[in-house]
């Protein structure tokens, strides 16, 4: 049971990303900026609190989140940086 919920936190990663590729193809259809701070500051506060109340280390879940984040923003570059984009 517990190895089944590792596997759908991994799903969830999955679905994530493919969700953030389609908001990088929006942004680029629409010639929007890569990278938006106050949603980034946002979904920092919002992963801090949950979590504190989860019991986890709010340092280490904003670690993991910039990770992601910082990872979705060098692919979408890349995207950009394409000669037939």
């Amino acid at each position: 049971e517990i190895r089944l919920s590792l596997v759908g936190s991994e799903m969830c990663i999955r679905d994530r990303f493919r969700c953030t590729d389609m908001i990088g193809e929006l942004k680029q259809a629409h010639d929007m900026d890569l990278v938006d701070p106050v949603r980034e500051d946002q979904q920092v506060q919002r992963i801090r609190r949950l979590a504190e109340e989860a019991g986890v280390p709010p340092a280490l879940a904003e670690t993991i989140l910039r990770e992601v984040i910082d990872t979705v923003v060098d692919h979408h570059t890349r995207l950009r940086e394409r000669p037939y984009s």
